[in-house]
């Protein structure tokens, strides 16, 4: 019993003269700050930092810092487990001195980063250049307020209106939204491709002509082609004398596949060769 009661007033010896010194250290005799373990500490319940009810295995109040150093990797951040603990599949934490972001070891790479230094926000792109940079498609769906189908509201350069709207008008309509017209001005079928629009549409257009001569028992294909930065929007042809016979037939006539032009294939079969032409009407948008 005596032996006892010396153990314990050696303790508390101990930790009274580290005490004094304002310091506790646990394995060992040096601490550097308030309290100081040297080795492994196990907590069976929950440990709070700054709070004295803690609600979970860690619960802090305030901030924390994580410093660089250890592995499997240098930089600062925490490694997520998956459910069964088996495997260690994503890393949330620094790239570099710059960039902070979330790794996917099955993904091998950063999959979302944020510049620290300009607030820029990369999606498979370690080097955003704009508030959020996207390397490859991505995809809106439809909800949320203000407006149900799936598309993005452009502010006014004061950031003071939502002004105009790009997106889907219904589920086979996409187009431009204006909130001065309170309506679609530009829409396009997504099944067939069929534009309509409201209010007026400044385009400029051309009429192409280009004469040529079929010779006889031969056949040609000629191209009526738009200037440059037109496209072609309707065609045709046909003998532009209308000295026509039955031995000339048109094999094909349509846009050509740029859509820069019309053309036509003629078959002349007879013995004379035959004076033809084919014709675009092109359109600029200006």
């Amino acid at each position: 019993m005596k032996k006892n009661k010396l153990i314990v007033l050696l303790v508390l010896a101990g930790l009274t003269k580290y005490a004094t010194a304002q310091n506790v250290g646990i394995g060992t005799t040096t601490p550097q700050q308030k309290l100081h373990v040297k080795g492994n500490v196990f907590v069976t319940d929950s440990l709070g930092l700054g709070i004295t009810i803690p609600e979970f295995k860690l619960d802090v109040q305030g901030s924390i810092r994580i410093r660089s150093g250890g592995t499997p990797f240098t930089t600062p951040g925490i490694w997520f487990n998956d459910i069964t603990n088996s495997s260690t599949p994503a890393f949330a934490g620094m790239v570099n001195d710059t960039l902070l972001g979330f790794y996917g070891t099955g993904f091998g790479d950063f999959g979302f980063v944020m510049a620290t230094n300009t607030g820029n926000v990369g999606i498979a792109n370690s080097n955003p250049a704009y508030k959020l940079d996207v390397n490859g498609r991505m995809r809106i769906r439809s909800g949320g307020a203000d407006f149900t189908t799936p598309g993005i509201w452009l502010n006014d350069i004061n950031n003071l209106n939502s002004q105009a709207f790009i997106g889907m008008a219904n589920n086979n309509q996409v187009g431009f939204y204006g909130k001065g017209l309170n309506n679609f001005g530009l829409l396009m079928n997504t099944d067939n491709g069929e534009i309509l629009y409201s209010g007026k549409l400044n385009m400029a257009t051309q009429l192409v002509t280009q004469n040529f001569i079929v010779p006889a028992l031969s056949s040609r294909l000629e191209v009526a082609l738009c200037p440059v930065g037109y496209k072609v929007i309707s065609g045709g042809g046909g003998h532009y004398d209308g000295l026509g016979g039955l031995d000339t037939k048109i094999l094909f006539s349509g846009p050509t596949s740029a859509m820069d032009g019309w053309a036509i294939r003629v078959n002349n079969s007879g013995p004379s060769g035959y004076n033809m032409s084919v014709s675009c009407i092109c359109a600029k948008i200006k």
